[in-house]
Formats: C-alpha cells, structure tokens, sequence
C-alpha cells in the first residue's frame, strides 16, 4: 500500500526583509504572530493556547506545561538571504555544505523566530566562532525555536526544516550519485564553552522582546566565521554510545550510523535515508 501525503516548507528567502508582516504570522490563516507579555507566548492565531511539557532532560519528572513562545528578530533572520543560501548551494564538499547551511539559514531560522537575548549587554563580550555548548547556554534563556532540544515544539519548526532539506537536497543533484553517499564530520555535540574572555548571559528574570538590530555577530557572513562542528572535546567516546550509534568505535559520522526514532518508527541508518526518492523516504519536492 503506497501511502501519499503531503509535508509543506517554508522559503524563507521570500519573507526578507519584511519577517514580522509574513503572511506565515497571520493570526487567521497562518501560524500565529510573536511572542506578547513576560513569558512571549504566541497571543493569537491556532496555537495561542497551546501548551507543552516536554524539556530538555526527557528523563526529568514532568513539572507542569509552559506556553508556546516566539521573540521574532528581523535582524537575526537575515542570515537567511537569497546570497548566503546560493553560496552553500556553490559548496564542493558535503561538509563545506553542512557548516554553511548549518551557520547561516538553519540558525538564522530558529533564532529569527526564537529571538535574541535582551539581557545580552553591548558590552559582553560574544567570540565569532561560538561553540556548541556556549550557543545551548545562549538558547536556553531564548524562546521556543532558539532552544534546539524544544523548538520542536513551535509547529513553524517543521517547515523550516522541510525547506532545510529541501537545500541539501538540491545541492545532492548537482552531483548524482556521488552526493548520496557523501556525508562526515563529528556525530556528537562538542563540550567547549565560552572562549576565554566570552560570558555567558545572565539568567535571572524573563526574556524581553529584542529590538530589530540588537543581535548577535553573523556566522558565516561578513564580520563573522563559519561555524565548525569540529572544534572542542566531544561529548563521549564512550564504547557502549559508539556501539549503540553504530559508528565503529569512532566520533566521526558514517552512513551506518543509527537514527533513533524513540520507537515511533523502526531505526534506520543515515545511508537509508541519503536518496529522498529512495525506498525508505520516497519522497519528492514540488
């Protein structure tokens, strides 16, 4: 039985410069607008009383239900122009492609919706090259997209990520077959924080909506670097982890490396799922 459904995406290169009058916003036909009062949850449109209770720890005990929250920054979201996308689509290499559709439109979509940190003095000190850990420290003081553990929560995740996948694969059909099995880099989060001389942000009392122009150094673009997953200590090593993973004992992904799917759906490998029009995903963009 072939079952046929379909996913939507957002291009978010169509909403720049203009994110807070996307259309994607509208209270009656869209996702609902930004974030309102001290907790910036979504205050109209279908989610506005939406409630979640998962966290970062999904082994914690439930402790109540938060609302759904949005912190729009126009200033954050530009990192997802037409230019920046274009210049990951130009990448040679999985790994160059990765880094910059990592640095630029990925992150600039979480933190276009999630916003920045109003509590984030001028004055503190921001490296151009933030690890891993100190951009979690940064998200969690964040709204719901910025925090990457819960952004699922906000339904605007999942056709960021559809559109997401939509430019690795356009960037795969450059080069048919190659680019199905060209995948690298660490498969674990790294445990560095702050460079010396970096801080992290307070986190006493609730985020404020960030004004337009107060944000971050962009990554990957003029004045900033492109953001490494390389650098840094990896998580763990450990034997049971990389058994598990099926990473043959090393931090380096392959394409036997397992994706969990918390039993929803059967495990499957990367290498399962590199052909969007092959057997497991059969799937295609239109």
């Amino acid at each position: 039985m072939l079952l046929v459904s379909y996913l939507r995406y957002w291009d978010q290169t169509l909403d720049l410069p203009n994110l807070r009058g996307a259309s994607i916003f509208n209270p009656r036909t869209g996702f609902g607008g930004n974030g309102a009062g001290p907790d910036l949850c979504v205050a109209d449109g279908p989610f506005a009383n939406l409630r979640l209770r998962f966290t970062e720890d999904l082994d914690a005990p439930q402790s109540g239900s938060y609302c759904l929250s949005r912190n729009i920054s126009e200033c954050l979201f530009a990192n997802t122009a037409t230019a920046n996308v274009d210049a990951c689509q130009n990448a040679g290499s999985f790994e160059e492609a990765w880094n910059c559709l990592e640095a630029k439109p990925h992150i600039a979509g979480h933190w276009g919706i999630g916003g920045t940190v109003s509590r984030l003095l001028p004055s503190t000190p921001i490296p151009p090259l933030p690890s891993q850990r100190y951009v979690l420290m940064l998200c969690y003081a964040m709204s719901q997209m910025s925090n990457p553990h819960t952004s699922p929560g906000d339904p605007l995740f999942f056709l960021h990520h559809t559109w997401l996948d939509l430019q690795w694969h356009t960037w795969q059909l450059q080069d048919l077959p190659t680019r199905l099995s060209q995948i690298g880099g660490p498969n674990i989060p790294s445990t560095d924080g702050p460079p010396r001389g970096g801080s992290a942000p307070s986190s006493d009392g609730p985020p404020a909506p960030s004004p337009d122009g107060a944000c971050l150094p962009p990554l990957g673009g003029p004045g900033g670097a492109a953001l490494s997953h390389g650098a840094g200590t990896v998580l763990s090593t450990a034997a049971g982890l990389m058994e598990f993973f099926n990473d043959e004992g090393g931090p380096d992904m392959t394409l036997g490396h397992r994706l969990w799917s918390a039993g929803i759906l059967p495990n499957a490998t990367v290498g399962d799922v590199m052909d969007l029009g092959g057997a497991l995903v059969c799937a295609e963009y239109v």
